[in-house]
């Protein structure tokens, strides 16, 4: 059976772009997963336009290091979201494997938000985590990249160069 519900266009350059006024792509949000046996994920908001989520594989010691993976998700900056059930299940199975302490960022998407606002919002992320290198105390530091990141070889230059 056919949909009878008509998709109000807001642009339409045709036939290259037509701007519609909900996505027509993507799969559904998932809620991060409690501890778990394997791999354990929560979200962080790192202001009000960024935000990450985190993936912590089972550590077979408590003060374990592991290597980091900020990962920025696909979607060529429109579609999709790193709470989407596609890449909350990709990264948790990466995280299972790799070892890795994985941030997975959301950024804001066009066309509500043009470029280059998916950059600023994923520079903003890629500091965030850098930054608990220069003040590993800081009380809004998430404790499980502050417990368990390597994070050495950063210096306070390479985090946040001169001109940015």
């Amino acid at each position: 059976m056919a949909s009878t519900t008509k998709l109000e266009i807001l642009t339409d350059l045709s036939p290259f772009i037509k701007v519609y006024t909900e996505r027509l792509l993507g799969t559904p949000y998932v809620s991060p997963s409690a501890q778990d046996t394997t791999v354990a994920s929560k979200d962080i908001t790192i202001s009000s336009n960024v935000s990450v989520r985190l993936f912590l594989p089972k550590l077979s010691d408590p003060t374990q290091k592991l290597p980091v993976l900020v990962y920025y998700h696909g979607g060529g900056f429109c579609v999709e979201s790193a709470f989407s059930f596609q890449y909350h299940r990709y990264m948790y199975l990466l995280s299972a494997v790799s070892g890795a302490l994985v941030v997975s960022v959301e950024y804001r998407l066009a066309p509500e938000h043009l470029l280059p606002a998916a950059y600023d919002d994923s520079w903003d992320a890629l500091k965030w985590v850098c930054s608990h290198v220069l003040d590993q105390t800081h009380p809004e530091n998430d404790q499980w990249i502050t417990n368990h990141a390597i994070l050495t070889g950063f210096s306070s230059a390479a985090i946040a160069p001169a001109g940015i």
